[in-house]
This record gives structure tokens, sequence and C-alpha cells, in this order.
């Protein structure tokens, strides 16, 4: 488990700070979860991820119950290592997933090289 992802998970708030972060799994952002930076000069980058989402809600797999009240602000999503979308479209790479969230706020984030930047299921 990464040091942000635990830091999250023990307090319900991560804020990034100003650099590029490299993390090997996917940030799992619980119920009440906060992920904020400054802008867009805090990045997330995601460089192993193939398919599947950088950024997703904790219960993603929980196709009944989700997740609620979700922010995200002010700081970058950068997947793949060379400018170019990692993998295929057809692999569903995500920049960040919501799936069966209720309220949910996405404000100044900035999402690339990536196959889709947002993806938001029921």
């Amino acid at each position: 488990m990464s040091t942000f992802q635990k830091h999250l998970n023990d307090t319900g708030i991560l804020t990034i700070p100003p650099g590029v972060h490299v993390l090997a799994k996917p940030l799992l952002v619980p119920t009440g979860g906060i992920v904020q930076g400054t802008g867009p000069q805090c990045v997330l980058h995601f460089p192993d991820i193939t398919s599947g989402p950088c950024v997703v809600n904790a219960e993603w797999l929980d196709y009944q119950n989700g997740n609620e009240d979700i922010t995200l602000r002010n700081f970058a999503v950068q997947g793949g290592g060379t400018g170019a979308p990692i993998g295929k479209v057809d692999t569903f790479t995500q920049g960040i997933r919501l799936q069966k969230v209720r309220r949910f706020s996405i404000t100044g984030v900035r999402v690339s090289h990536v196959g889709f930047g947002l993806h938001l299921v029921g």
C-alpha cells in the first residue's frame, strides 16, 4: 500500500504536494474522501497501469452500494510514460472512474495520457 493510500485510508483526506508522484496501483477513494492539490503541478503519475482506473472510488466493484460524497480537486492524473495513451482504448484505461457514487465533486483536475479521462458508471 502506498503512503498516499494509507494516509487517505487513515484520515479521509489526501493533500498532494507539488511534484510528480509515481503510484503503482490505483488510488482508492473512500466514502467522504477528499483528494486535493494546489494545482496542475501536483501530479499523480501511473506509468504501469495498463487497463482500469488510476483514481477510483474504493467500492467500485460493489455494484449494489458504491460510495458517496467524494471530492477531487486541483491536481493532475497522468498515465503512461511516453505521452501516448496507455494501452488501446478497448483496454478501458481510465484516468478517473466513479462507479455507483452518489454525490461527488471534481474541480480543477487535469487528466492526460489515458484511454478515457473520466468514466462515470451508474
